[in-house]
């Protein structure tokens, strides 16, 4: 299965699949693979998989740098839409606070940009 998502399309996965190999991929070291499913997930990941992915104990973002900034950008980018979701309250307390900094650091970027 894993030859065929490195030699094929990757778009019948879901988000949660695409973590699940991207994990897999890294931890056996197959770095084509773990590049697709990491571009498979900026393009394809969605607020509700993120906040799922960063609640799910199986997966130690600790452990996994890449994946947690991946998830931790969309959320930043994502603030409005994310804090109404019952479930962002229930991620840990570092990635909330990662979140929340990294969606402060956006706004004031934004700022910077938008004044003359």
């Amino acid at each position: 299965e894993i030859k065929h998502v490195v030699d094929n399309s990757c778009s019948e996965l879901s988000v949660q699949e695409s973590i699940d190999l991207w994990v897999a991929a890294k931890r056996y070291c197959i770095p084509r693979l773990q590049t697709r499913m990491q571009d498979h997930l900026r393009a394809n990941l969605n607020i509700d998989d993120a906040i799922a992915a960063c609640c799910k104990n199986t997966i130690r973002l600790d452990d996994h740098p890449e994946l947690r900034e991946i998830l931790v950008a969309h959320l930043a980018r994502n603030i409005e839409e994310a804090m109404v979701k019952k479930a962002f309250v229930t991620m840990s307390e570092d990635v909330l606070h990662s979140v929340c900094t990294q969606s402060q650091m956006l706004k004031k970027l934004q700022s910077a940009v938008d004044t003359p």
